[in-house]
């Protein structure tokens, strides 16, 4: 599936209601090849990752104390980052804590992360290494969509219940060379970071605004979701490095 296909699934949820905020941020995006997904949909897919949150809890709150302090120079901060990979890859290495680091939907206690992989050509790597698409990370993602926006069965074609009606804001980040979907990436880790800052101020926004928010019907607090979509390929592989040398040169 290429990447624009993609985009235009990920997109599908603003054909369906005004309640959907779609940010890009890009960084550098180039084509290499590389092997198998660093992350699996299929985990997402049979268990939802509900019981990791306390497993990312230690470095969420050590994401948003870097991220929250402008103080920091930048060698300190490359300095914490390195901690905080460090912390992340010790995680990873405890075995029951393996799966809450490789599945390709994390669930945050204030936003989802999801991970997509490409290689060279715009084709899915996990579909080219033969899965299914109902188990491919485009499916999770596409699914997760359709299943917070789709209409309410009871309640008419056009409405959807109190808690589809919370809304979405949907950030879709491009990482650059050198990235990759592993979890102590430092795309990722600062992508993370940048999710907790919309969440936390979509939280104040919806403090603020209430049943005055100019989407959807509830009369209640609606604090929209926020929803992190990475799409990742390998910019760190040998392939690349010699595929991005030669570009450049």
């Amino acid at each position: 599936m290429r990447t624009k296909e993609f985009a235009k699934r990920a997109l599908w949820a603003a054909a369906l209601a005004g309640a959907v905020t779609v940010s890009v941020v890009v960084v550098v995006l180039g084509g290499c090849a590389g092997s198998g997904p660093y992350r699996n949909a299929a985990l997402a897919l049979l268990d939802p990752p509900t019981d990791c949150t306390e497993i990312y809890k230690t470095s969420d709150n050590d994401i948003r104390e870097v991220a929250s302090d402008f103080t920091l120079s930048d060698s300190q901060r490359t300095s914490r980052l390195q901690a905080i990979q460090n912390e992340i890859s010790d995680s990873y290495n405890v075995k029951g804590n393996r799966n809450c680091w490789d599945t390709a939907h994390e669930h945050h206690l204030g936003y989802e992360l999801f991970y997509t992989e490409f290689d060279d050509a715009g084709q899915a790597v996990d579909r080219v290494e033969g899965a299914a698409y109902e188990k491919s990370e485009l499916y999770l993602i596409e699914t997760y969509l359709r299943n917070q926006l789709k209409p309410n069965p009871g309640a008419g074609a056009t409405t959807r219940s109190n808690e589809q009606d919370q809304g979405l804001n949907i950030v879709v980040f491009v990482h650059g060379w050198h990235g990759s979907a592993r979890a102590t990436d430092s795309y990722s880790i600062e992508f993370k970071g940048i999710l907790q800052d919309i969440a936390q101020r979509e939280s104040r926004y919806a403090s603020t605004m209430g049943s005055r928010r100019p989407s959807g019907s509830s009369l209640t607090r609606r604090e929209h979701r926020v929803v992190g979509i990475e799409v990742a390929w390998r910019g760190d592989s040998r392939q690349c490095q010699e595929f991005c040398v030669k570009r450049s040169g």
